[in-house]
């Protein structure tokens, strides 16, 4: 008898998760690529106090510095998320660390070019937050897909811990290398590590980023949260204003029922269930009397 295309999907979705070990493995792969992240992140913090006597930064010109990679971070949040889903979270991980790596390991050199310093360092931090913005994204999407649910949370929170290690890392070995080598020592190091790192997982990880279908635990049991949000579009392009009402008199009660499966009635509203489970969301709506 031949299986059932739901069927099928299904079967595809559980092949497509780790096993155990795999999951053991990839937990302390990325658990020490949030690790290097977050080096690489702090080494430019760490290092503004230096760069700014070689290259007589004032308050003013050190903040731009410092600042100008949340420029580049808020701007790829959704990007990294998108491309995660379409070509593996696996591969856009690896790719932009290599790039924020590169962009870190040759920072001292880029200083150094003219006396442009600052713009050049302003550029560089800018780029180096487009390409540590699609980290979190990306790793979210991969895990969504690779690990069981019963250890996704564990996984997910373990490896997110390295962001404190890494920040740990180059506050205490940074620290003394700028000591000893000087400013460009913490950049060479975060940058190198960056880069063994990125060669050590294309190695050892063969087939890469392969985005496949949700597991089937998350198709199967989807939260009516998730459900809802493309009905609610469609009903909030038709009525906006009464939703709008709604959300600002009444919004511990649309939060609590909508993470119910349904939504109030009151305000002048009738959001029926339907419109969250499948239903003519865009019919659902009536008006009752208050």
């Amino acid at each position: 008898m031949q299986p059932t295309p739901e069927e099928a999907r299904r079967d595809r979705a559980g092949d497509s998760q780790w096993s155990r070990p795999e999951c053991q493995a990839w937990t302390g792969t990325l658990l020490l690529g949030t690790c290097l992240l977050y080096c690489t992140r702090s080494s430019m913090p760490i290092c503004t106090v230096s760069m700014s006597q070689d290259f007589g930064w004032n308050k003013k010109e050190a903040g731009i510095v410092l600042s100008s990679f949340f420029w580049g971070y808020c701007l790829t949040q959704v990007v990294g998320g998108h491309l995660g889903d379409r070509i593996g979270g696996e591969k856009v991980i690896l790719l932009s660390a290599s790039a924020w790596g590169s962009i870190t390991a040759v920072t001292p050199l880029l200083a150094q070019l003219s006396s442009a310093h600052l713009a050049f360092m302003t550029f560089s931090r800018i780029l180096m937050g487009l390409l540590q913005g699609v980290y979190f994204p990306a790793l979210t999407s991969l895990l969504s897909q690779k690990v069981r649910d019963s250890e996704r949370a564990f996984t997910y929170s373990t490896v997110g811990a390295g962001s404190q290690f890494g920040t740990l890392l180059t506050g205490a070995v940074g620290s003394l290398l700028l000591e000893w080598y000087g400013w460009q020592s913490v950049f060479y190091f975060s940058g190198g590590l960056t880069l063994l790192w990125v060669w050590y997982v294309y190695r050892s990880r063969p087939g890469l980023g392969s985005p496949g279908p949700r597991p089937a635990g998350v198709q199967a049991q989807q939260s009516p949260l998730e459900t809802a949000l493309p009905e609610a579009c469609c009903l909030g392009s038709r009525h906006l204003p009464a939703l709008c009402s709604l959300l600002l008199l009444r919004p511990h009660l649309l939060a609590a029922h909508l993470l119910q499966g349904d939504l109030p009635r009151s305000q002048g509203l009738d959001l029926q269930r339907g419109a969250l489970v499948g239903g003519d969301s865009c019919q659902s709506i009536q008006r009752v009397s208050l």
